[in-house]
């Protein structure tokens, strides 16, 4: 005959209740990390639409400047994601790739953009528009020497090599570490 004593049953329901505990807590973590995918992934797409909602715009000869500072709004906005990992290093690159012939480029002490005369919103730069956008000026002014030459199309694996050191300066200066592999991954090495 089998007799379960109270201390054997007391120690099964204990090791019942941990055992739940514990999966209950491997549940929660599971589920923590999917809804912060998808919180990154909704934020991601969230940048997308807007941008693309602007996009016939900023194609335009003549941009609205309004338009301009939306623009600069969600740049400003894209640069704390960077930051804060709502945004794959993969996608930032990708970004930042886009962004630097846009938006103009310090060098620390030199007020004239690096990419002044291949820069497609000049009146960025004009017209002072980021002086209200601390986080772009600060991400955007780099130590490092550059020329324009980084801007064209032309120069091959030269200027690539060139374009991947400049947006890991910039992704330095805002705390970020890119990897060979992110830009790889970001197609920045397409453009030979």
């Amino acid at each position: 005959m089998l007799l379960i004593t109270w201390l054997d049953l007391s120690t099964i329901i204990a090791n019942g209740i941990t055992s739940l505990g514990i999966l209950g807590l491997v549940g929660f973590y599971i589920h923590y990390q999917h809804s912060q995918k998808q919180f990154r992934f909704t934020v991601m797409i969230s940048c997308i639409e807007r941008y693309q909602t602007m996009l016939p715009t900023l194609r335009k000869s003549k941009i609205d400047k309004d338009v301009l500072i939306k623009y600069i709004d969600l740049t400003s906005e894209e640069f704390f994601y960077f930051q804060n990992g709502y945004i794959p290093a993969v996608v930032a690159i990708e970004w930042l790739d886009s962004i630097i012939d846009s938006f103009p480029v310090y060098e620390k002490s030199i007020e004239k953009p690096i990419n002044y005369s291949k820069l497609l919103y000049k009146q960025i730069h004009n017209n002072s528009m980021l002086k209200g956008y601390p986080r772009l000026l600060t991400y955007l002014r780099v130590s490092g020497k550059y020329d324009s030459s980084i801007f064209s199309a032309e120069g091959g694996k030269k200027v690539i090599k060139k374009r991947i050191k400049l947006i890991t300066e910039i992704g330095k200066n805002m705390g970020l570490s890119f990897r060979r592999k992110d830009f790889k991954k970001a197609l920045v090495d397409h453009k030979q």
